[in-house]
């Protein structure tokens, strides 16, 4: 079983699709797609650069969140925002992710050039899949 999240789950649908055999018994896909949707990647872009000055507080940081998930449920949950926050000697928290990414439109979705190599990838799989949230039309 390949379990891949983010850029973990490019590794995993190009590892399996692009092998000329079966390569696990099953694959599991969190929080990528084979297609990009600029759109989207903006909107991940802006929710963590909002983040960038930190917060002064972990119910900041979970307003934050409440903002960019508004069909959730608002939650705080302290240890949960303690383990993708980072207190610094100022006092605020901050994500624990290097704002460098954002330099020169860096991202982890693959660029639309990549596309027709996961649309090959994508074909090739032969073993169950799950979309983990996403419709199964995505595939």
């Amino acid at each position: 079983m390949l379990v891949g999240a983010s850029l973990g789950g490019v590794t995993a649908m190009l590892a399996e699709g692009g092998s000329d055999r079966v390569v696990s018994t099953g694959l599991v896909i969190v929080d990528v797609t084979h297609r990009t949707n600029p759109a989207g990647v903006q909107r991940i872009r802006d929710f963590m650069s909002s983040g960038v000055r930190g917060f002064a507080s972990l119910e900041e940081a979970a307003d934050a969140i409440a903002a960019y998930t508004p069909h959730r449920p608002k939650r705080m949950n302290p240890p949960g925002l303690m383990k993708v926050l980072r207190q610094k000697r100022d006092g605020r928290w901050y994500w624990h992710w290097d704002p460098r990414l954002l330099d020169h439109g860096r991202t982890e979705v693959p660029r639309r050039d990549f596309e027709a190599l996961f649309q090959v990838a994508m074909r090739n799989i032969h073993v169950p899949r799950c979309s983990c949230g996403a419709s199964s039309a995505t595939w």
